[in-house]
């Protein structure tokens, strides 16, 4: 990618990121906006990837607004059609285990907060895996997602490091 494209779809990223946040996506938006995801994860190097260290202010600010909102509206979800299963299903997982963690490191809030934020998110990926019943790779990522959020439910403390407990594969 270019550098050019790169911002462009930074730019993108975190302009969803503040409706997803809100809850201001529908069922088709959102399953774009996590295959962009995994699009970007996909076709950029390490140094080219969102960090902590490398959010503008803008982005810093939106990553402090999706904090203080998202964990409120994350059980809202309804999902009722994939666009792409495995490219969503990616996305949901880059989004996870790579961009949140970084979101996180940038936002000032308390411990409970960032628990129940990936406690939203785990049910989030659990609503798409509802609607994917077309292949056994599904019901194993349905299994273990139920499975990571019995365990965060039964928490007292939520650790970031366990969302890598969920494991994922960016196809080739």
């Amino acid at each position: 990618m270019s550098p050019e494209d790169i911002q462009f779809t930074r730019d993108a990223i975190f302009t969803m990121i503040s409706s997803y946040g809100q809850g201001h996506l529908d069922d088709n938006t959102r399953g774009h906006f996590f295959m962009l995801f995994y699009q970007f994860y996909a076709h950029v190097s390490e140094n080219q990837r969102i960090t902590s260290e490398n959010l503008s202010d803008g982005e810093k600010q939106i990553a402090q607004d999706f904090a203080s909102t998202f964990y409120r509206i994350g059980e809202k979800f309804e999902v009722n059609y994939v666009p792409n299963p495995s490219d969503v299903i990616s996305g949901l997982h880059i989004f996870r285990f790579e961009l949140l963690p970084q979101i996180l490191n940038t936002v000032n809030i308390a411990q409970v907060q960032r628990r129940l934020i990936f406690q939203a998110q785990f049910r989030v990926e659990h609503s798409y895996l509802h609607v994917i019943n077309d292949n056994a790779v599904a019901d194993h990522c349905r299994f273990r997602t139920h499975q990571t959020l019995a365990e965060a439910d039964a928490c007292e403390t939520f650790p970031e490091h366990c969302a890598a407990y969920f494991e994922y594969e960016l196809k080739d």
